[in-house]
């Protein structure tokens, strides 16, 4: 069986990190990230989330956003081969960081700190 190289890029099966005792899954899923805005606003605005573990997760928004701001997002599971139907988790957390990507952009990378509720509902 063949190593590979350090440079070379992982496979899916290996597109996972791990840290702290827990894995981070980089992957990409549609959401619905609803909230207050940092203007006091309220706000919904569809995404797709870069990365997430059991205790956090990873978007991109353009909405401002500020730490500290309680969130809820609604992220679609498609069905594979494992997962026999479609499911919608539902959860909820608070944002930890914010960071711009340029001053060009409205784009903000956003880290969400998960509270421990979850909902999930057949799709």
């Amino acid at each position: 069986m063949s190593r590979p190289k350090p440079n070379e890029k992982p496979d899916i099966q290996d597109a996972t990190v791990e840290g702290k005792g827990e894995r981070t899954f980089d992957l990409s899923l549609s959401a619905l990230v609803s909230g207050r805005d940092a203007l006091d606003r309220e706000f919904e605005e569809k995404t797709s989330i870069l990365s997430i573990s059991a205790r956090e997760v990873h978007v991109d928004l353009t909405s401002p956003i500020q730490p500290g701001s309680k969130l809820k997002l609604s992220l679609l599971v498609p069905q594979t081969l494992y997962l026999e139907r479609r499911l919608q988790l539902a959860l909820s957390g608070t944002v930890a960081k914010v960071r711009v990507e340029s001053p060009l952009s409205a784009k903000r990378a956003v880290l969400i700190r998960l509270d421990r509720r979850f909902r999930i509902d057949l799709n």
